[in-house]
């Protein structure tokens, strides 16, 4: 599963580089929505939690597929491949819910501080199951 020659290592790293910036630009989305849901509109944190994931994953989905996974050519149309990224968020939402949720709650952090903790948590499963999963690369 995990070869040991250098350009496996390199190409790993580099789409890990990339994904950090577009996955970077989509939380700095999904945070300013959250922010603003939160702070602006009230909305309750887990509904802001919520509406702000799914933005940020779609802005990351086409962010991703155009920079990081751009050379990656696979045999489905762009619908199932979007429907393949939905569902992986979907897992990566309610992780998110849970650990706000935790870390609200229980932990008594800050609502930005804790989306921003959560974000990166799911950060790390979204690219995982992006490059072994939906791209198998």
């Amino acid at each position: 599963m995990f070869p040991s020659d250098k350009e496996h290592w390199q190409e790993l790293f580099r789409q890990f580089g990339s994904y950090v910036i577009v996955g970077g630009s989509g939380a700095i989305m999904e945070w300013c929505c959250f922010a603003g849901l939160v702070y602006f509109t009230r909305l309750s944190y887990l509904w802001s939690t919520i509406i702000a994931f799914v933005i940020g994953l779609y802005f990351n989905w086409m962010l991703g597929r155009a920079i990081t996974f751009k050379d990656v050519v696979t045999d489905r149309s762009i619908w199932q491949e979007m429907c393949q990224i939905f569902m992986a968020g979907a897992i990566g939402l309610i992780l998110n819910v849970i650990l706000m949720y935790g870390l609200v709650e229980y932990y008594g952090m800050v609502k930005i501080m804790a989306k921003i903790t959560a974000t990166f948590i799911v950060f790390l499963w979204n690219f995982a199951v992006r490059k072994y999963y939906i791209y198998k690369i």
